[in-house]
């Protein structure tokens, strides 16, 4: 997804272009469908690619990237945060440190 992508780059570019690779990456993420972000993450990439050799694995991830385009725009906001995964699955690994297991699978389908 985009928004791991954008954490993800933090340490990979210098801090002179890091603003604006953001702002590319938001216009990136301001697409109507799934074409219209392959394009632009495609010009990014680009664009980026010619300076940032990190860049250029990106281009065999671009389906991934942008396949939560499909979906409707409100849902998407959904996947554009991670944060309620991240809750869930700090959740499930204090649970099972406190726990030490589950005791079958429907109590770990309960759980989550």
């Amino acid at each position: 997804m985009l928004v791991n992508l954008k954490k993800n780059i933090k340490n990979k570019v210098r801090k002179a272009h890091f603003d604006e690779i953001l702002k590319e990456l938001e216009y990136v993420l301001e697409s109507k469908d799934q074409q219209e972000a392959k394009e632009r993450l495609l010009a990014f990439i680009n664009k980026w690619s010619k300076i940032y050799k990190y860049f250029n694995n990106l281009r065999d991830k671009v389906n991934n990237y942008t396949y939560f385009f499909k979906f409707h725009m409100n849902i998407r906001s959904y996947f554009c945060t991670t944060n309620w995964r991240q809750r869930c699955f700090k959740e499930l690994k204090d649970n099972i440190r406190i726990r030490g297991y589950f005791h079958s699978e429907d109590s770990a389908n309960k759980f989550l």
